[in-house]
């Protein structure tokens, strides 16, 4: 599914790769949509325990996420080398399948929680108050996502490192600005 896309993996083909009877198939998942989801908590668990594993602690509080985010550069490869099932999913299916949207979604939700609590210090440092962790988080998924596409459309994994490392270089650089621009007022 992971290479393939929901649609284009059959049972089939998932028996064959796995080396299992579709009888045998059948008997632990009722549906191609109970394996995704299973596949989705299997992927979702990895990532989460390799995000979890990034110790930035000792790091000052506005250095935490760019460091937190170049340490995640240095395992994109092996992350997301195939792409991404949880945004595989919700792009090819969102609008198809309800159960695997809504579990699709709870994934993001509990990784932008999982990133906002390691934003926070830095959203902290910040010489400004317009943004918060879980927009920071959110962001840094977005990106996240969006550069797995680019990589996956150029079959090329090794995209991933240097645009991770550059988003650590723009964090910092936002981190450092003494001030944002001012708002606009409402007149203007």
């Amino acid at each position: 599914m992971l290479r393939q896309g929901y649609s284009a993996t059959g049972i089939d083909s998932i028996c064959d790769q796995a080396g299992v009877s579709k009888g045998a198939f059948y008997h632990s998942f009722r549906s191609k949509e109970e394996l995704a989801i299973a596949a989705l908590e299997s992927f979702f668990r990895h990532g989460l325990e390799e995000l979890q594993s990034i110790d930035v602690r000792d790091a000052l509080p506005a250095e935490r996420l760019p460091l937190f985010v170049e340490r995640l550069a240095d395992r994109a490869e092996l992350l997301w080398e195939n792409g991404c099932l949880i945004g595989g999913l919700a792009t090819e299916m969102a609008l198809a399948n309800d159960e695997l949207q809504q579990q699709v979604a709870l994934k993001f939700d509990a990784l932008a929680a999982t990133v906002a609590q390691l934003a926070e210090p830095y959203v902290k440092a910040l010489p400004t108050s317009d943004v918060s962790a879980t927009s920071v988080a959110g962001d840094l998924l977005a990106f996240i996502e969006g550069t797995v596409v680019l990589a996956r459309s150029h079959r090329d994994p090794r995209l991933l490192r240097p645009a991770l490392q550059r988003y650590a270089t723009l964090l910092r650089a936002f981190a450092g600005r003494s001030s944002l621009p001012p708002k606009k007022s409402p007149r203007d």
